[in-house]
């Protein structure tokens, strides 16, 4: 706990001490830029993921997940990965 708290105290200490700007000196500007004026971010029209209807992924993840044999570990993950990457990707995992 001693060697804890004494390698603390010397990263705090070190840039003062051997006149290197601290912590503190460097958070500054970092806190006044990112007060400064903010860049308004330009929206674009709607992608096409927006405008059709998205992908049936969890009327197919119930189907494949029905058909599993119960207790089927193993056809379960695999089917909840499937469904993952369809959510991802928009396409159900041949």
């Amino acid at each position: 706990m001693i060697g804890i708290m004494t390698v603390l105290v010397l990263l705090q200490v070190w840039p003062s001490v051997f006149g290197q700007r601290s912590a503190s000196d460097i958070s500054v500007p970092l806190a006044h830029a990112a007060a400064g004026n903010a860049v308004d971010q330009v929206r674009g029209t709607a992608s096409a993921w927006e405008t059709s209807n998205p992908p049936a992924c969890f009327a197919e993840y119930r189907r494949t997940l029905n058909a599993c044999a119960k207790g089927d570990k193993a056809c379960e993950t695999k089917t909840v990965n499937a469904f993952d990457l369809c959510e991802a990707t928009g396409f159900w995992p041949q």
